[in-house]
């Protein structure tokens, strides 16, 4: 499937789903989350499907909105992700203009980008997407890739606005991942070893790792629901992170042919994926191993 570039966008795939007649019952957990502001905040420009949950503690019926859906464009078990709102519905990005820069701010930063000193909690969220730009303009994603930097702009800006205000997942977090993995990928030599492509999908990967976290881990959501499989919440930050990326507002991966959209995709999604904690000690081992047969073919 290819237009006259190549590439079709997963937003324009037609797959309708219709409002439920009858909201489906939540579990009492669920109930005392709808206080939170992850489920409940809605972004600027977009509405969302209302459902009516009784709350335990209060023993009064309330309205909340629950923020962990399907992604829009995709059959519903494209990743067997569960669906919680009535209507599978994905907002339009309202994309807000690129914040001027502080130059003292942006010379004080500049000067640790490169090293792990870098501290995201000592700046502005308007000044941190500087810092991600950079990031990308360093490791020439721009010119090798034929991105324009206003494409990139939009997208920094559009993970920034729906990152959620919480004490740890939030807009400081994603910059700090990110920073960080670049001066690990950096200084090992990594970047010289992967393609442009993969250098590209690693940053994005890192971006969006946690986008629209909730503020609850996966273990919370299995123990609270069985219908949630494994990586839910790494499944859903993979199909949000694509949505932003096709939105029209963004178009970020315009100059992608068909064969290298699905094969940055695929990048992009098995890195989130495997960001779960439940595989953390099979990727170690898997580090482990790697270090054990490099050093016994060097003795």
């Amino acid at each position: 499937e290819g237009g006259r570039g190549g590439y079709v966008s997963p937003k324009r795939r037609v797959s309708p789903v219709k409002a439920r007649s009858k909201p489906r019952s939540m579990s009492s957990w669920l109930s005392n989350e709808s206080y939170h502001k992850s489920w409940c905040a809605t972004p600027v420009g977009a509405s969302r499907p209302s459902s009516s949950i009784e709350d335990p503690a209060e023993g009064v019926t309330m309205k909340g909105n629950i923020r962990l859906e399907s992604s829009k464009g995709m059959t519903f078990d494209a990743f067997d992700t569960p669906r919680l709102v009535l209507e599978r519905r994905a907002p339009a990005v309202v994309v807000c203009p690129w914040p001027e820069r502080c130059d003292a701010e942006y010379a004080r930063g500049i000067l640790m980008i490169e090293t792990l000193e870098f501290d995201s909690l000592t700046f502005h969220k308007d000044e941190l997407v500087h810092f991600l730009l950079e990031l990308f303009v360093r490791v020439q994603i721009p010119p090798r890739l034929g991105i324009p930097v206003a494409k990139l702009q939009r997208f920094i800006l559009a993970v920034r606005d729906h990152m959620q205000d919480h004490p740890y997942h939030n807009f400081h977090h994603v910059v700090d991942v990110t920073q960080t993995l670049y001066v690990l990928a950096q200084r090992s030599g990594l970047f010289e070893q992967m393609s442009d492509m993969d250098s590209f999908a690693l940053l994005v990967a890192a971006m969006c790792h946690d986008l629209e976290h909730p503020g609850v881990s996966n273990v919370s959501l299995t123990n609270s629901e069985a219908k949630y499989k494994h990586s839910s919440l790494e499944k859903h930050h993979s199909m949000r992170a694509f949505e932003l990326m096709v939105d029209n507002e963004v178009d970020l991966l315009r100059n992608l042919n068909t064969a290298k959209y699905y094969a940055f995709r695929r990048s992009v999604m098995d890195i989130i994926l495997a960001t779960d904690m439940r595989r953390h000690a099979e990727y170690v081992a898997k580090v482990e191993a790697c270090i054990a047969e490099r050093q016994a073919a060097e003795k």
